[in-house]
This record gives C-alpha cells, structure tokens and sequence, in this order.
C-alpha cells in the first residue's frame, strides 16, 4: 500500500499537472529499496524502472531531484545493465533541451558544443 502511494504522487508528477515537493526524497527512499533487490530484477522491478524512473528524466523540474534521480537510475543499472538502453534513448532524445535549458548535463559524458 505504501510503495503504492509513492508510484503513485511520482505517476502524477510525471504525467499531471500537480506540484510535489517529495521526488527527492521518494527517490532516496527508493534508491534504499533497489539497493536491496536481488539479481536477476524480478518483471516488477523493471517495470518500475521504465514506467517512473525513466519517464522523470523528463520531467520539467527534474533539475529539483536530479541528484537523486542518478542516484537511483545508476543503481538500477548495475543490477541490470539491459537497462541501459532505455535510458540512452531517453538522454539522445532530452540533450540538447538539458543542455539549453538547465545548463546541466545529461547521464553520458558528452559536453555541449556552441
């Protein structure tokens, strides 16, 4: 019921347009889980990554949990390096707006060019 609730504010941050002030700290809570989470990832798990923890790379305010956000998407990828993909396409397709817009750069190592 609990980690239900937390999907669940996390859903409308990504998809509403409700305000919350919590991502940061629903995701350290999280990034405690999947730290817990035995290899190989359960179906679950996965989907838990690439229903909310790649769709808030997106998120306009992401700048607000980013640390965070790393954080938890670095340590679902060293349980699964599959995953990985899914997140390449999600930074080729936000670059140039993190770069443009927050002045911070994307997961990979590649710098902005002018």
């Amino acid at each position: 019921m609990m980690r239900r609730a937390m999907n669940d504010s996390l859903l409308a941050l990504i998809y509403g347009s409700d305000e919350f002030n919590g991502a940061a700290e629903l995701l350290t809570i999280f990034t405690s889980i999947v730290s817990g989470f035995s290899v190989p990832l359960k179906d679950e798990h996965i989907a838990f990554f690439k229903t909310i923890i790649i769709p808030l790379h997106k998120v306009q305010t992401s700048n607000l949990f980013f640390e965070e956000l790393m954080r938890c998407s670095m340590l679902f990828l060293s349980k699964d390096r599959g995953l990985a993909i899914p997140v390449m396409r999600v930074d080729d397709r936000s670059f140039s707006k993190a770069c443009s817009s927050t002045g911070r750069l994307p997961a990979t190592s590649r710098s902005c060019s002018s």
